[in-house]
């Protein structure tokens, strides 16, 4: 019997070899998101072998799946789902953006998604996903206990889609060991551009109110307007959700709906980035939002992009920052602050402590408005990053105002956006590169 063993343990040994190197194949195949070359036949087999070498389901290999701008057919999705609903394969992360999933592939989809039990993050924006779709992935997200981070942006939801989100994504989790808690625990919700408007919004607040770990959420491009924002701001103070991130975007607040951020600002103990560019919030709305952050301590990055926001709006917010030493972050690009509003600006610069980031791009700035800041520049002990491009007034004399700045002061600015359109400005830009 001894001489039959042997071939025995050689033919086992070849066969484990054999589907060791076809297994490296698959999964060098899914890396490279060659899935057209991949049969059914060969899955199946990976998985067993991953069953087999990882038994407790802690595979390193395929815990993020990534398909971006790709043709995916339902064969090819049947693939990923099979990976996505196997144990064996651990997937934490799935990102299929612009991969034009069909209702079927939903449907296969739907399936993986009910069986997983690791997936964190969640990313299916630019899919044309309707209504019938969401109908379809809510009822399987609403199963999950473990999913953090759900990107549905630029898909065509509506009213409709978020109603069913709403009511899927609260209903009490029948999870072994989480019956009762509102599953999945969402963080980070992305419904940016997804048609909502503002008879949406009270099924959104509905979803927020009823999600206490939720950090992140994107509104933007939406059309919420100032009664969307309202209702929203609202929907936050209420609940305890202690969020940190709010962007919203494109969505015609105007100065109501920044009056309304302004009081949610004034008692809020938790955000610490608001993203609001261009909602035509004007001079008035920036007033509001300064005079509300004389009192916020907690709000570290404001961005107020192309609100039509003048010297006056500038004079706002230069007493804020006077008064201010908490925030970090100003953006104001493709406002109307002029040298007026840079003046203003400038002079907070002088005794502010915690400005680290100041973008100023396209706002009719000229070598006035550069010698304001310059002379601030000169005194200021935080800002280190200052961005002044496609001021297009802004010229020779402006830049070499700003370079006898940082040459002749030792100062904390690290970089410095400039446009250098011209062969004698070369000169100049090397002495911006030695600070």
């Amino acid at each position: 019997m001894q001489p039959a063993a042997a071939p025995l343990a050689l033919c086992t040994t070849l066969f484990l070899v054999l589907h060791t190197v076809r297994d490296a194949e698959t999964l060098s195949a899914i890396r490279r998101n060659e899935w057209r070359r991949l049969k059914e036949r060969d899955i199946k087999t990976m998985i067993y072998g991953l069953e087999t070498t990882f038994p407790h389901g802690d595979c390193p290999y395929l815990t993020c799946i990534t398909q971006t701008s790709q043709f995916l057919s339902a064969d090819n999705l049947r693939l990923v789902s099979r990976i996505v609903g196997s144990r064996a394969c651990n997937v934490r992360e799935l990102t299929l953006r612009r991969v034009a999933l069909s209702l079927l592939n939903i449907a296969e989809l739907k399936h993986a998604l009910r069986l997983n039990t690791t997936l964190r993050r969640l990313d299916l924006a630019d899919n044309e996903l309707g209504p019938r779709h969401i109908r379809r992935m809510a009822a399987a997200l609403s199963h999950s206990t473990t999913l953090r981070y759900l990107d549905l942006s630029r898909n065509a939801i509506g009213l409709d889609g978020i109603t069913v989100l709403a009511k899927k994504l609260t209903q009490p989790s029948r999870s072994k060991g989480r019956h009762g808690a509102l599953a999945p625990p969402l963080a980070w919700l992305n419904l940016r551009e997804t048609s909502l408007g503002s008879k949406s919004m009270p099924w959104l607040a509905k979803l927020i109110a009823n999600k206490p770990t939720l950090r992140w959420i994107n509104v933007g491009c939406n059309g919420i307007g100032a009664n969307g924002v309202t209702l929203l701001v609202r929907t936050l103070s209420e609940s305890s959700i202690a969020l940190t991130h709010l962007g919203l975007d494109l969505n015609d607040l105007g100065v109501e709906g920044a009056r309304e951020l302004a009081r949610f600002l004034r008692n809020n103990r938790t955000l610490t980035h608001l993203y609001i560019p261009r909602n035509n919030v004007g001079d008035e709305g920036a007033a509001a939002l300064a005079d509300a952050l004389c009192v916020n301590r907690t709000l570290r990055y404001l961005q107020l992009e192309f609100n039509d926001i003048s010297s006056v709006g500038a004079q706002a917010l230069s007493a804020m920052l006077r008064e201010n030493n908490v925030l970090q972050g100003l953006q104001l690009d493709l406002n109307l602050l002029g040298d007026d509003g840079c003046a203003a600006l400038a002079d907070a610069l002088a005794v502010n402590t915690s400005l680290e980031h100041l973008s100023l791009r396209n706002n009719r700035i000229t070598d006035i408005g550069a010698g304001f800041l310059a002379k601030a520049l000169a005194r200021n002990c935080s800002l280190q990053h200052l961005a002044l491009r496609q001021n297009r007034l802004l010229g020779i004399q402006g830049h070499s105002t700003l370079a006898d700045a940082l040459s002749a002061h030792s100062i904390t600015l690290k970089s410095i956006q400039l446009d250098y359109g011209f062969p004698e400005w070369e000169p100049i830009y090397e002495t911006y590169a030695d600070y």
